[in-house]
């Protein structure tokens, strides 16, 4: 029974955020030479998140796609580090290649990422 109130409780906050995301919700990007920042807000309380440009590869769109019954909506995304960031969920690919445009005019984002040696050697018989 207390696990069942849990779930409902947790079902209850995730739709009540939801609901406010989609009264009052907003993203909001901005971008400079050294810094990429992505701000989430509901009615102006949220939480932001700052990515060094040095760091980000492959800024790119990324259309909607389903994987083991989860649906990743289409968003802009970039590689940092050994991960992937997505941001600007649900962007139709016309508004993505505009942002994307603004963002590099402001941010020099390389391509793709160098290949790097990982320091292990392997012996190689000759």
């Amino acid at each position: 029974m207390c696990i069942w109130l849990v779930g409902w409780a947790v079902g209850e906050v995730v739709v009540g955020y939801m609901i406010l995301y989609a009264l009052g919700g907003r993203e909001i990007i901005s971008a400079n030479s050294e810094t990429l920042t992505w701000r989430k807000q509901i009615f102006g309380l949220g939480w932001a998140r700052s990515y060094r440009v040095v760091e980000m590869r492959n800024l790119r769109f990324q259309r909607a796609e389903s994987a083991s019954n989860r649906r990743i909506p289409s968003r802009i995304a970039f590689d940092y580090g050994a991960g992937t960031v997505g941001l600007a969920a649900d962007l139709d690919e016309t508004e993505a290649v505009q942002l994307i445009s603004r963002i590099r005019q402001r941010c020099a984002i390389p391509e793709a990422s160098a290949p790097q040696e990982s320091g292990i050697k392997f012996w190689q018989p000759r």
